[in-house]
């Protein structure tokens, strides 16, 4: 049997951080084959890696994982943040990744949030509903919302496409981009987080006038998620009879949601009524 040698009360022992390439290395053998990353920041800036000037541990380790879903929980009463932190804070929350998550709440609530996200992941995975898209509509204030995120990532954890909207075209391209979402999609889904009254009006009005022209026009589903704040006439809409709101053109629109938080369950009623669609 080994025996470790004797150490008296004079004994130092030092430990030193691991160097940048040995942080590195190590940290791409941990997330090989993982699903999900956790990051829990606080005030601190933490301990630089041995040959690393700028990026603390912790930064390291947020950027490496960005190969994999990442979910990050930010102390919602953080006080007496040091200023590098302070910058670091600042750039994962401004982060466009979809596969990135940034919650800031209590403890009790983060813990309860990452066991809904860990049940979600244990699912199996349903196989890809082959050729079912659904065209995602958001207003450019909502585009870096945690929760837009998390739905786009229900929507796809499900199997099917998404057809995204685009911005920076002028009206008339703008309409004709939209009408070929509409072609290539076999749903469309209006994500109502902190847009206004009117921008919900307009875009359910242009999809109605586009679906007009279109052969599949007749039966293209339309549904509307509710997002967080409940706010102007979104509590119109969550209380509807039904959750279906008639249109002028095709089936009602289907109400999603209730401002409260998202869960991909939510998300069925729509994305159940297209796979039905797809089978003999």
């Amino acid at each position: 049997m080994h025996r470790a040698p004797d150490c008296d009360s004079n004994t130092t022992i030092s430990i030193r951080p691991p160097t940048i390439e040995e942080l590195t290395t190590d940290l791409s053998k941990q997330l090989s084959g993982c699903a999900l990353s956790v990051h829990l920041l606080g005030s601190s800036f933490g301990v630089l890696p041995e040959g690393e000037e700028t990026r603390s541990l912790p930064w390291i380790q947020f950027e490496q994982a960005g190969v994999t879903r990442r979910l990050v929980w930010i102390p919602e009463d953080l006080a007496e943040i040091k200023a590098r932190q302070q910058s670091f804070l600042a750039e994962v929350e401004a982060c466009q990744d979809s596969g990135l998550e940034v919650v800031r709440c209590g403890l009790p609530d983060f813990v309860q949030h990452l066991k809904d996200v860990l049940a979600e992941l244990s699912r199996p995975a349903r196989p890809p509903v082959l050729g079912k898209a659904i065209y995602l509509v958001s207003d450019a204030l909502d585009l870096s919302r945690p929760e837009l995120k998390k739905l786009r990532n229900c929507i796809l954890g499900q199997g099917f496409r998404i057809e995204d909207p685009v911005f920076e075209e002028d009206d008339e391209n703008l309409r004709l981009a939209e009408e070929q979402a509409l072609r290539d999609s076999n749903a469309v889904l209006l994500y109502w987080g902190d847009a206004r009254d009117r921008w919900v009006k307009e875009r359910r009005a242009a999809i109605s006038k586009a679906l007009a022209k279109l052969a599949q026009g007749v039966r293209y589903r339309r549904a509307v998620y509710l997002g967080s704040p409940e706010k102007g006439s979104k509590s119109l809409f969550k209380d509807l009879p039904g959750g279906q709101f008639p249109e002028e053109f095709g089936p009602p629109l289907l109400v999603l949601g209730d401002c409260g938080e998202l869960t991909c369950a939510k998300l069925d009623p729509l994305l159940r009524s297209i796979t039905e669609e797809s089978r003999p």
